[in-house]
């Protein structure tokens, strides 16, 4: 059996016992928790299929897994009204479609964690306002628990909605400011890039550009 590298055992050990939510700043305490790779036959570093889906775009189309096979994406998870952390990872992102403006087969894929709120129609809005190219960045919404079920169990990051005193405007939701990166066949192969941290975007472009040079 393939030996997992020793970060990836100690995510199968020990629980989230936090979550870095929209907090701005390095680092992020939600280690994916990632239970094994699929397969003997695949990559050392792939680290399992995501999980099929169907959810409603900005444009108001149905996305799901299938429609993004044979394109290398980038997954980030936000929401429209977050004032902290988001509008970082929604800064650095830009600047990665940017970087890749000349580089066929890429897409960012970007989840709403506050789905009741982030309609399409505010999606398209917030898209819109940050000159998201919509041939190339994608934001999906959809049914609150549908999505939190894949952020939880195929990309194995924490999220939740802040109760009580912690939730505050632009602070309805605690989330991972991880970027996922996400090959061809739809399978996981790059999780340790900070989505608030501009530094991260080298390794990342990096990561997408490995993949895209692999054969289908």
């Amino acid at each position: 059996m393939r030996r997992l590298p020793f970060v990836l055992m100690a995510g199968m050990i020990l629980p989230i016992l936090s979550l870095s939510g929209c907090s701005a700043g390095k680092g992020d305490p939600s280690v994916p928790s990632f239970a094994a790779a699929s397969e003997t036959s695949s990559p050392a570093d792939d680290l399992g299929a995501v999980a099929d889906f169907a959810l409603t775009e900005q444009s108001g189309k149905t996305i799901t897994l299938r429609d993004l096979r044979g394109k290398v994406w980038v997954a980030s998870f936000l929401f429209t009204r977050c004032c902290t952390g988001c509008p970082r990872i929604s800064a650095d992102l830009l600047q990665l479609q940017k970087d890749l403006a000349n580089t066929e087969g890429v897409l960012i894929v970007s989840f709403t964690v506050d789905p009741e709120h982030d309609t399409p129609n505010v999606l398209k809005a917030y898209a819109d306002g940050l000159g998201a190219d919509p041939k190339r960045w994608l934001f999906l919404t959809g049914k609150q628990p549908e999505i939190y079920r894949l952020i939880k169990d195929s990309f194995h990051l924490g999220v939740e909605q802040n109760q009580g005193e912690a939730r505050k405007p632009g602070n309805e939701v605690t989330h991972s400011n991880r970027l996922i990166v996400v090959d061809r066949q739809g399978h996981i192969r790059g999780w340790d890039f900070d989505g608030t941290n501009p530094e991260d975007l080298p390794r990342l472009k990096q990561r997408v550009e490995e993949l895209l040079r692999e054969k289908s």
